[in-house]
């Protein structure tokens, strides 16, 4: 068994080798060398891991060192490999075993970590152990190897149980007296057992002291007295001008109760000198913070570029060719590649701001968005098209390569928009993979001249694609909070919207009858959140966006909230109710601007019921009528109510109108036709959703 002093001495000789890194790091950090593997659980009863697995790997970043970084493992909890041993309990409720990947991802994501080095123990377990016993065999003096040890011993056993020499050079650390005694399952090994086998044969041993011994160099007192505190002490992170301290703060599983990276804190006293460079076995969130915020000054994490929104071609550096929904399809499913320019739809995409730092990337021809296929988490995962659905696997961040090129890298699991096999050809798959800094993840965007809402001022009736029906207020009320719905097309002035310039390419809508505003009912933010009129107040709440979908319809979106004016359950329906919902492509988010005074557009849409008068129920008498002449009109009701009775031109023009108060039964009403020219007429009666129309001839 080697002393201390040999053991000091074969440290600070590879101290004496290796530089800190490429950069000038903070005075704390005192790496001594060598290669650090990082094991930690997560899975099953350690919520913390979730939060200090993706810290413990930004540290080593921060302080220059990621490259002798060269194995991290994590859901090490396990008795067989190949199980999912999730205990789905604790702060980080639901799978945390997926909690964990979705860690890993963001690592490497944020820091710039080889995908390859990480290992999921549960799916990975037998190369993992194969990983780090290569690893302890290529340990020597001048290239010493420290395995953190975050999590039960299991894995490390395994490791060790595999190698068959390098121990003289292998350090093991260790905080937590319930990770050094706990036993996976039956048949595994602790703490203990990796001394009583690997001590004698040369392997040193830090381990928790809180038993006492913690001045000696081969005890470590239990971290969570410092990195594990208030998230008072931890807010700094949350209002950091750098991302990855932000995403950091956001993989906390304990919410307001605490902050807790304490296993990560191991990490920190290695890189500040460990066991024979005097490490800070105390360190807390300022330490945390110091490093954090001023990472070495040559190395720097990946930036997320902002974009203007609007659509764009998305070319390939590898081949010059775009991206291209196959055989501009519109359905779900439909596949990703990459096809010569041929300016058609289908190779148009609107980039738009999604989640906080991410975009969404939307297909003008389908309007559906390149999605990342079944959420899946594996380098080569295809790329497809989805219709709109708010999950992380339709959205993108954009990180600037230089030359106007990008890297665009999946939210859900951090890889990398692909052209597979940095193929040339037209039809090559589009996939995402781990980052390989090859031409075939970079891609430039080319503005496109797109109509985005470039509509002239004016009146217009707003027209369904699915239904053929309008926008309408009921009853022409004309207070707030009526409600807005469709309508067969009857050219009154309760169907007729102004539209005017807005804000910053929006515009509002307001309601002729009324001068009230098309407005998303108390500033709703939730997909399904109705829509009504309201006197001008100047909020966003009243700012909507045209987009151009083709074929004359326009997308209509909220400038609250991002969400798309939408007929309710696509119904065909009079009285079908207009909600904000979601982008997902349908007729029913397609509208179409109608010119009112547009009497050749109006007769071609006008309620069918009007062209062929197939209502009966309402008489009119006498009919033809003589202006001045005592007329009768005649109908039906089911309950009391005010009727709504309307005299309009055959282009749709209002001529004269007023209500009336309608009984359960006949109802008979006098209409004076005074000062009405010679000529027909429409006559509407609208009791709730009972309508009645009726042509009149004035003779």
């Amino acid at each position: 068994m080697k002393t201390f002093l040999q053991i000091a001495c074969i440290f600070l000789f590879s101290s004496s080798l290796f530089s800190q890194s490429d950069c000038t790091p903070i005075p704390e950090v005192n790496f001594p060398g060598g290669r650090v593997i990082l094991s930690f659980d997560g899975n099953v009863h350690d919520d913390d891991d979730i939060l200090a697995m993706p810290y413990a790997t930004g540290l080593w970043w921060a302080a220059g060192l990621k490259d002798k970084v060269v194995q991290v493992e994590y859901n090490n909890h396990v008795c067989q490999y190949g199980t999912n041993e999730s205990d789905g309990t604790g702060p980080g409720a639901g799978d945390d075993s997926q909690n964990m990947r979705t860690s890993a991802a963001g690592a490497i994501s944020s820091f710039g970590y080889n995908q390859n080095i990480f290992y999921d123990c549960e799916t990975q377990g037998n190369a993992s152990s194969d990983k780090m016993a290569a690893e302890i065999e290529k340990s020597k003096a001048s290239d010493p190897l420290w395995i953190i040890a975050g999590g039960p011993m299991e894995t490390v056993w395994r490791g060790f149980e595999k190698a068959s020499n390098g121990f003289d050079f292998v350090t093991v650390i260790s905080h937590s007296a319930w990770n050094e005694a706990h036993l996976d399952c039956s048949n595994t090994h602790n703490w203990n057992d990796l001394k009583n086998e690997y001590a004698g044969r040369g392997v040193y041993f830090v381990g928790n002291c809180n038993g006492g011994g913690c001045n000696e160099t081969n005890g470590l007192n239990d971290q969570n007295g410092g990195f594990s505190s208030s998230v008072s002490n931890w807010n700094w992170m949350q209002g950091s001008t750098k991302e990855y301290n932000r995403w950091l703060f956001s993989r906390n599983p304990f919410g307001t109760s605490k902050f807790d990276p304490s296993d990560a804190g191991m990490s920190y006293f290695l890189i500040s000198g460990g066991p024979f460079n005097g490490g800070n076995k105390t360190s807390d969130h300022n330490d945390a913070r110091d490093l954090m915020e001023n990472p070495c000054t040559l190395i720097s994490p990946k930036t997320s570029a902002t974009i203007d929104e609007g659509f764009y071609y998305i070319e390939s550096k590898v081949s010059g060719k775009v991206l291209d929904i196959e055989s501009t399809r519109e359905t779900n499913r439909a596949n990703v590649q990459q096809w010569y320019n041929g300016a058609t739809d289908n190779q148009k995409f609107y980039i738009s701001p999604g989640k906080p730092g991410h975009y969404t990337i939307r297909s003008m021809q389908s309007n559906k968005y390149v999605d990342v296929e079944f959420a899946g988490l594996a380098p080569g995962t295809n790329v497809w098209q989805w219709q709109g659905n708010g999950t992380d696997a339709q959205e993108w961040e954009f990180i600037s390569d230089g030359n106007g090129y990008y890297h665009i890298i999946s939210k859900l699991n951090g890889l990398y928009l692909n052209l597979e096999n940095a193929s040339t050809a037209n039809g090559a798959n589009i996939t995402v993979f781990t980052n390989n800094a090859s031409d075939a993840q970079k891609w430039k965007l080319k503005p496109i001249t797109v109509s985005t809402g470039d509509i002239a001022e004016g009146t217009y009736y707003l027209e369904s694609k699915v239904s053929g029906k309008v926008l309408d207020i009921p009853g022409a009320n004309k207070e707030n909070r009526a409600n807005v719905q469709q309508w067969a097309l009857l050219g009154v002035s309760n169907q007729r919207f102004q539209i005017s310039k807005g804000n910053s390419g929006h515009h509002t809508i307001k309601a002729l009858h009324s001068n009230k505003f098309v407005d998303v009912e108390l500033g709703g933010t939730s997909p399904g959140t109705n829509v009504w009129q309201w006197q001008g107040n100047g909020t966003d709440a009243q700012e909507w966006k045209f987009v151009s979908v083709g074929e004359g319809y326009y997308n209509i979106v909220s400038k609250l909230n991002g969400l798309y004016l939408d007929v309710d359950n696509a119904s065909k329906a009079n009285g079908a109710n207009i909600k904000v919902w979601t982008n997902n492509g349908s007729n029913a988010q397609k509208w179409k601007l109608i010119p009112v005074g547009s009497s050749s557009s109006l007769k071609a849409r006008i309620s069918p019921i009007v062209q062929n008068q197939t209502v009966s129920e309402l008489n009119i008498a006498p009919n033809p009528t003589r202006s001045g002449q005592r007329t009768i009109l005649n109908f039906p009701a089911l309950k009391n109510g005010n009727a709504a009775v309307r005299i309009m031109s055959l282009d749709g023009q209002m001529v004269q109108e007023k209500t009336v108060q309608a009984r359960a039964g006949n109802n008979e009403i006098e209409w004076a036709t005074d000062n009405l020219p010679g000529g027909v007429y429409l006559v509407g009666i609208r009791l709730d959703n009972a309508h009645w129309v009726k042509r009149m001839i004035v003779k």
